[in-house]
């Protein structure tokens, strides 16, 4: 009856995928990359499974996701799919 209460936000990457928001709390900082577009998402590992929560277009992007999550961007996991 009240669900819209306890909706999350979703967005929608280039594939069409949701994205959920996160906070730096809820999993391991990585990052999900296209093999044929090279298209990178920012987001968590937590339960086995990654959730998007930002597009990185630019590497500025992907050094403000490490700096937004207290970590070196060597040390980020990166998902190749």
């Amino acid at each position: 009856m009240f669900d819209f209460l306890f909706r999350h936000q979703h967005k929608e990457d280039a594939c069409g995928r949701r994205t959920e928001k996160a906070g730096a709390s809820e999993g391991i900082p990585a990052v999900r990359r296209s093999v044929c577009t090279g298209e990178a998402v920012g987001g968590y590992i937590r339960d086995g499974r990654f959730h998007d929560t930002e597009l990185l277009a630019s590497e500025r992007d992907f050094d403000e996701f490490a700096r937004k999550n207290h970590t070196d961007r060597n040390k980020i996991k990166i998902i190749y799919e």
